[in-house]
């Protein structure tokens, strides 16, 4: 881990909202999309856990959020 955010306006606690740091709601997705492929991988059981803890309107948004930041929203 590093602190390259250091002076990003983002934060990077937040995985969702409209100050989210881009890393977290990509990397919330990623985990979404290729759900099946990394459940085969058994270290991944835990973080994909996280994703099961969300609420449905958390993962949404995080979805959208990548969505939109790559233009495919529109």
């Amino acid at each position: 881990m590093s602190d390259y955010s250091g002076n990003c306006a983002d934060n990077y606690q937040q995985k969702a909202g409209a100050t989210a740091c881009p890393f977290n709601f990509f990397y919330g997705d990623f985990l979404h999309r290729h759900r099946s492929r990394l459940q085969k991988q058994g270290r991944m059981s835990f973080i994909l856990k996280n994703l099961d803890r969300m609420s449905e309107s958390e993962l949404q948004e995080i979805r959208s959020l990548a969505r939109d930041w790559h233009g495919d929203g529109e």
